[in-house]
């Protein structure tokens, strides 16, 4: 297993707004820079137990870019054409992110920050341009398709999004004329929903055992979604829900509504082996 193609992985499952499986890639790599030797990524690990092998580079700059660049160019969604002097930013935080910020970006002559907040009925963005000049922001953040905008205004003035239909996601894009100093976009919003599991990396020397969300598939109306997840049989595993949206019903696993945590139990079969369990999940109108 190669760091520098999980993180390829990563990146093309973020261009398509497959998050889950983007996020579990991406982290990976990350990982890999905290295990072992601090702060150096491995150039290949065993694909059948979590081993550097014996011809690998034990720190590889393909491999460490790997981090960077599906962090700022996947997770972000961090684009920049400075003779145009555009901005896109295309977040798809992870569901219990509250905040990122990305800072010292360079745009033609100047620079610009950014801070994201949310929670689960509004988002903020914060931008520090600080050039000389205006420059256009392409913001276009993914939602969960349950979502429904109640308001949004950028520097106080109301401005309506265009909405897509992305992957696993309902992606709202706004276009903004960011005038130098500082601008605040404020979005409202309300049925928000979204999940996380822990997927820490597997024991040395042992195959990985982790729970993969494989993907997410709404209906029509953003009131239902399947997802399919793979974990080794036999074993349990907890996924934490996230939003103001409420669940109805819950097929495939155990919903503890008071911890907000489903609970996900894996059909036996071949000892060790993966097996695909469906979670059907119906939400409130």
């Amino acid at each position: 297993v190669w760091p520098l193609f999980t993180g390829w992985a990563s990146m093309g499952q973020y261009r398509y707004h497959q998050k889950h499986p983007a996020w579990t890639n991406l982290q990976a790599n990350a990982r890999l820079a905290l295990d072992g030797s601090g702060g150096h990524t491995t150039e290949v690990v065993s694909g059948a137990v979590y081993s550097p092998l014996s011809t690998s580079s034990p720190h590889q700059i393909w491999s460490a870019a790997m981090v960077v660049s599906p962090l700022l160019r996947g997770l972000l969604g961090l684009g920049v054409d400075s003779i145009e002097r555009r901005v896109k930013l295309s977040p798809q935080l992870p569901s219990d992110w509250e905040s990122a910020q990305v800072g010292q970006v360079p745009v033609g002559d100047g620079k610009v920050d950014f801070r994201l907040e949310r929670d689960v009925q509004r988002l903020s963005l914060r931008i520090r341009n600080w050039g000389a000049r205006p420059m256009e922001l392409q913001f276009a953040p993914a939602f969960s398709p349950s979502v429904r905008l109640a308001s949004s205004e950028f520097n106080g003035a109301s401005l309506e999004p265009k909405w897509e239909e992305k992957g696993s996601s309902k992606v709202a894009r706004w276009i903004l004329d960011v005038p130098s100093g500082e601008s605040r976009l404020e979005v409202r919003y309300r049925g928000s929903f979204g999940i996380a599991f822990d997927a820490p990396l597997p024991v040395f020397g042992m195959p990985s055992s982790n729970l993969k969300v494989l993907s997410e598939s709404w209906s029509e109306e953003g009131r239902r979604v399947e997802i399919a997840a793979s974990g080794v049989s036999g074993r349990s595993y907890e996924i934490r829900v996230f939003g103001s949206a409420e669940l109805a019903s819950v097929e495939g696993a155990d919903w503890d509504r008071e911890s907000r945590k489903l609970t996900v139990a894996i059909p036996d079969g071949q000892p060790g082996a993966y097996v695909v369990q469906l979670l059907r999940l119906q939400l409130n109108p």
